[in-house]
């Protein structure tokens, strides 16, 4: 357990009791097989500690409990949001391939962003497209486009959506030429609109409003443009 990011003093005393190194063998075990009587969450988090187990039988059991989490657990702990998120990051891992379980923890305002670039890098179609659309952690960890760009599930239009969205906010991963290819998009379709506002000035109109992402309109014959 010395590898485990958890300080065991961050633990329950339920969970301490059971995930101790110095507790029998058979009941870590057990905790690591599911069968100790814990609420959900202790249970949960007791058994990604034993993941840690000096004993690579437990450690081994633990993990294979949580990638078979069964789905009343499932469905008890993964919006609880005083889970750990370490074990929320754990849970993204594990359960990858099931859908509506990542979804749940993706939306755990508790989830690290080391779930999200998990899910973008190993998530489906759809999971690609809850991480796109969750731009808060987008722009909060823009490590996340390239995962996106780096999953082969994910489709084309949701990564450059994403890198068209961190470019507007002004976020570049200089090593990522798409951020580039993004940069010049967005600088040729505003180079449009201000050739739009200007034609329009001549005319005598006015703009309503002008906003990146958004629709430019503009009140002379009903003139409008999108960015």
């Amino acid at each position: 357990m010395s590898n485990c990011p958890i300080s065991f003093q961050d633990l329950t005393p339920a969970a301490q009791k059971a995930a101790s190194p110095s507790a029998p063998a058979p009941a870590r075990m057990m905790a690591a097989r599911g069968l100790a009587p814990m609420q959900p969450r202790d249970l949960v988090t007791t058994q990604y500690v034993l993941t840690f187990d000096a004993d690579p039988k437990i450690a081994d059991a633990a993990q294979k409990s949580l990638k078979g989490l069964d789905q009343r657990l499932a469905n008890a702990v993964l919006s609880d949001t005083a889970l750990n998120p370490f074990v929320l990051a754990a849970l993204a891992e594990f359960l990858v391939e099931r859908d509506a379980d990542v979804a749940r923890i993706l939306l755990n305002p508790s989830t690290p962003n080391s779930a999200f670039i998990t899910a973008a890098s190993k998530g489906s179609e759809a999971i690609c497209e809850v991480v796109a659309n969750n731009q808060a952690r987008v722009l909060k960890n823009p490590e996340i486009a390239r995962a996106l760009h780096q999953n082969s599930q994910a489709l084309r239009s949701t990564t450059e959506r994403v890198i068209d969205f961190l470019v507007r906010n002004g976020v570049m991963l200089d090593d990522m030429p798409e951020f580039y290819s993004g940069a010049e998009k967005t600088v040729e379709r505003l180079g449009r609109v201000a050739s739009g506002i200007g034609a329009l000035a001549v005319l005598g109109g006015s703009t309503e409003f002008l906003r990146v992402g958004g629709r430019v309109a503009m009140t002379h014959t009903d003139i409008t443009a999108t960015v």
